[in-house]
């Protein structure tokens, strides 16, 4: 009776471990994802006043995520944390997708040439994704 108290608890703690992971996998993807706004943003207008309404959108959207996941770590265990962070990150990938449409460069910014970058750029919130299916 004890040895399976004892197994319980190990996969409880071997659960939890990968969802920490996936929390910090999560943090990761949210960090990569606003330094490459920023990229994009910075490489396509000259000010910040120049941005679209979209591209602040998304930057809200990804600090208030960032915010819950950290906040709500502690229910981490529970399935329907992930879904919520799974639909977060999907609404999340339509409004990428969305500025992707609209950014275009200015008068004097250069667009990028090469056209594997660019096909990387498209698919980019496609990859996204896959490791949030629900």
């Amino acid at each position: 009776m004890a040895e399976k108290k004892l197994g319980q608890c190990r996969e409880q703690a071997e659960s939890i471990i990968i969802k920490d992971r996936e929390l910090d996998n999560a943090k990761r993807i949210l960090t990569m994802l606003e330094k490459a706004l920023e990229r994009v943003l910075r490489r396509n207008y000259y000010n910040r006043n120049q941005y679209p309404q979209i591209a602040f959108e998304i930057e809200e959207q990804i600090s208030v995520l960032r915010g819950w996941i950290q906040d709500y770590q502690l229910y981490s265990a529970l399935p329907g944390f992930c879904v919520q962070v799974g639909l977060a990150m999907k609404d999340l990938e339509s409004k990428i997708e969305q500025l992707m449409a609209v950014c275009k460069p200015l008068a004097g910014k250069q667009r990028i040439k090469k056209n594997s970058k660019f096909k990387n750029t498209l698919s980019f919130a496609h990859r996204l994704m896959p490791c949030w299916s629900i």
